[in-house]
């Protein structure tokens, strides 16, 4: 995002492509992460809580990006470079704070105590009836085992048609925008229209309305991709 800030034309493209492969490895990177200090069932829960902070994060950063826009000008540079030099300087920030401080595995965590070590490696192995033996398999035949794995497949379709939806959170704003608002109002109408979304999606699943809903929510994603193709 920072390198995006100071960019024109043909740069905004060559930027974005280095944002998406940068971004590319970090979800990926929490779930694996994730699973060397937790089993699976409470690896569920810190998903959740992982979740919950993205969600909350697109919520309510439309009122982080209200405050930001406003430096629109100052140093002569317009509010939406302001938006991404900000942003991105505090994510590539917590980036380098995090490859210095975050342990590769258990048994590399200085936080840690030799009791505690010793209880991350018996949870992981009777969760998963076996050893973390590295020795066992390259990086590359276990590589070869995800792609040959049916569940990789399915997990990336499922990914695939919730991305879709992805459309509402990136042409929201412009779309608002053309209907004459200033930026900050165009911000407040997406959050707003963000908060009560995500009050209804609470409403069907405390109906429980979820299981019905995600037959026809899906269709209607499959739909609306085949219209944008």
């Amino acid at each position: 995002m920072t390198r995006q800030s100071f960019t024109e034309d043909v740069g905004l493209a060559v930027a974005r492509f280095f944002i998406g492969f940068v971004e590319a490895v970090f979800f990926p990177g929490v779930l694996f992460y994730l699973t060397i200090f937790y089993n699976r069932k409470q690896y569920a829960f810190r998903m959740a809580l992982f979740y919950s902070g993205s969600q909350l994060g697109n919520a309510f950063g439309g009122l982080l990006a209200i405050a930001i826009l406003e430096l629109d000008g100052r140093f002569g540079l317009e509010g939406w470079r302001w938006l991404f030099l900000v942003e991105g300087v505090v994510t590539v920030g917590l980036a380098l704070v995090f490859a210095f401080t975050l342990p590769n595995s258990p048994q590399g965590a200085k936080s840690l105590n030799e009791v505690e070590r010793a209880w991350i490696k018996y949870n992981y192995e009777a969760d998963q009836g076996q050893g973390d033996d590295r020795s066992g398999m390259t990086a590359w035949q276990g590589l070869k085992l995800a792609i040959q794995d049916p569940k990789t497949w399915l997990l990336l379709a499922t990914l695939y048609y919730i991305f879709v939806s992805a459309g509402v959170t990136n042409f929201l704003p412009p779309v608002v925008a053309t209907l004459g608002y200033s930026r900050t109002i165009t911000a407040i109408v997406v959050t707003t229209f963000v908060r009560v979304y995500l009050k209804k999606q609470n409403w069907r699943l405390e109906n429980g309305w979820d299981m019905g809903r995600s037959g026809p929510t899906t269709v209607q994603k499959a739909n609306g991709f085949r219209y944008m193709l």
